[in-house]
């Protein structure tokens, strides 16, 4: 089954009537895939099991299909990090199941982008088994790393999580339990997972957010038993293991200290520690102590960051760092790097708590930055978040003017908001233009990236990694650039200059981007499609993203 076939299906389900839909008609292919859908987030596949749903019918072949057959397809789709599947945005709205191909897709990509880290000094002890996970069906799924270095003998097998014991040397890590719950673990930790609602931990730092599927989910130490009530708590533990922490960010824990069936009932912002020598003390923790999965994205990010700057194709990447007198920080491989000039814009929250971001809110507001002449290929990428559509045609990042060579990133049509790049031939004809497969959404964060290569021919438009040919002008019939210049030039970012366009019809009307842009990069050289996934995955705003 194809990816087209499979979004026909599943949209033709969620769509259509209970009693239409009988389990027994569909392939074994297809019902692997469908268990598979819902079985990676039960909170999920439970939202959706009332008596005579999609879901329940679903549910349904888990009785009658094949273990083997099943276990062999989840390794398949677990360690396949090429497995993309072209979900509609409709279906998304219109029922919640669609938000696991979201998931499914970030949780693929990390497998490859894990970086060993220098071993620390004050790392754990190993176990005293030397017993790997065990290899049942996995309790939890690593989602995102930082710098983080796992036992070889107690880590995750790729990105699964079966249920065992690990040993995290350095580092942080963010796992997903398959009850949705969400935990930050930093190193060095010593944990066991006996279920995706049950955790013992024998060393380290960990955040726990607990959506409603799991509820009850419990953390255990040797001095507390912490029971979710429906929250986000944290726990440290010290390296003996014998001084156990909890502090709770939102909702409420109950708490029950070792030798003990009294319960302690924590809310917001209260703390408890317990030590095996001194007894109940004061809190010696703070709320920063403890990272939440947001804080390892970012992390994520840096290191990605730092990689990236060392690539010697770099004309300019702006993390949207504003320095003193109206000018950004401007990382380049090129002799002189480029000087980011910002106008009107200003400073506010990127994609994480710490992350910088500009905001652009009226006319006039933009960066400008010059990006050189006659390249043979070029690539330039942002991570974009739109507020509002003031107008039919908005600029994201277009050079001055529109001579030969000349390129414009931007979103048109007030009422599809499609991404579209185009650049300009030569003077007698007009453009050659690509449009994004999907559409940009207002309040959410978008990846757009816009590659051409003279060498190749390629032209394309990437909106969130997915990848459109080019589409020529209907006056132009051009159908590739092996001979066409790469003229960047000065260019705006946010805005466009429209003086000296040598348009035929009068001046054109302004094109200004409302919202926010959080980073810009361009390199001299046409990215893959696996270089794109990876500056995506490693900059993902979130785990559930697209939001």
């Amino acid at each position: 089954m194809n990816d087209q076939e499979f979004n026909q299906l599943l949209e033709s389900l969620l769509d259509g009537e209970p009693q239409d839909f009988v389990p027994e008609s569909l392939s074994p292919e297809q019902r692997h895939e469908l268990i598979e859908f819902l079985a990676i987030e039960p909170q999920f596949r439970d939202m959706y099991s009332r008596p005579g749903s999609f879901a329940t019918g679903v549910m349904k072949m888990l009785e009658c299909d094949d273990a083997t057959g099943r276990q062999q397809f989840r390794e398949a789709v677990l360690h396949d990090n090429r497995k993309q599947r072209d979900f509609s945005w409709r279906a998304l709205q219109n029922a919640l199941p669609w938000g696991i191909a979201a998931v499914l897709l970030v949780l693929l990509a990390g497998s490859l982008l894990r970086q060993p880290a220098i071993p620390q000094p004050d790392v754990v002890a190993h176990p005293e088994s030397n017993t790997p996970p065990s290899a049942t069906s996995p309790a939890a799924i690593l989602v995102a790393e930082a710098k983080a270095e796992f036992d070889p003998l107690h880590g995750p097998d790729g990105v699964r999580c079966e249920p065992g014991q690990y040993v995290l040397r350095s580092g942080s890590i963010h796992l997903r339990l398959l009850n949705g719950v969400d935990l930050a673990v930093t190193g060095p930790a010593r944990f066991v997972i006996h279920s995706p609602f049950e955790l013992d931990l024998e060393q380290g730092i960990c955040r726990a957010a607990v959506p409603e599927a799991g509820h009850g989910f419990t953390i255990n130490t040797a001095e507390m038993e912490v029971i979710d009530l429906g929250t986000e708590f944290g726990i440290a533990v010290d390296a003996k293991g014998r001084t156990s922490e909890v502090r709770v960010f939102d909702g409420t824990v109950d708490v029950v200290a070792a030798n003990s069936t009294k319960k302690t009932r924590l809310k917001r912002n209260d703390a408890l520690r317990i030590s095996a020598s001194e007894g109940v003390t004061a809190p010696r923790t703070s709320a920063e102590d403890f990272p939440d999965t947001r804080a390892i994205g970012f992390t994520q990010w840096q290191l990605w960051r730092d990689k990236i700057t060392q690539d010697p194709d770099l004309i300019a990447h702006l993390p949207m760092e504003r320095r003193q007198k109206g000018r950004l920080v401007v990382t380049s491989a090129l002799p002189e790097a480029p000087v980011a000039k910002v106008t009107g814009a200003r400073r506010v929250t990127g994609r994480w708590p710490g992350k910088e971001a500009l905001l652009f809110d009226q006319d006039g507001d933009r960066v400008e930055l010059d990006l050189g002449m006659n390249h043979e290929e070029l690539t330039i990428a942002m991570w974009v978040k739109a507020d509002r559509w003031d107008y039919p045609y908005t600029a994201l990042a277009s050079s001055n003017g529109w001579g030969p060579g000349a390129l414009h990133l931007q979103t048109s049509r007030r009422a599809t908001r499609r991404v579209h790049g185009s650049i300009r031939l030569s003077d007698k004809i007009e453009a050659v233009r690509a449009y994004s497969a999907d559409r940009m959404e207002l309040g959410r964060w978008h990846h757009v990236a816009y590659v051409l290569s003279k060498r190749t021919g390629q032209f394309q438009v990437f909106l969130n990694g997915v990848a459109s040919q080019y589409r020529p002008d209907d006056k132009s019939g051009a159908k590739a650039l092996p001979n066409t210049p790469i003229n960047p030039g000065h260019m705006r970012i946010g805005d466009w200059k429209w003086e000296n366009s040598q348009f035929k019809k009068g001046k054109p009307g302004p094109k200004g981007f409302r919202g926010r842009i959080d980073e810009f990069i361009a390199f001299r050289r046409a990215l893959s499609q696996e270089e794109i996934d990876e500056m995506i995955s490693c900059g993902r705003p979130r785990f559930l993203w697209p939001e």
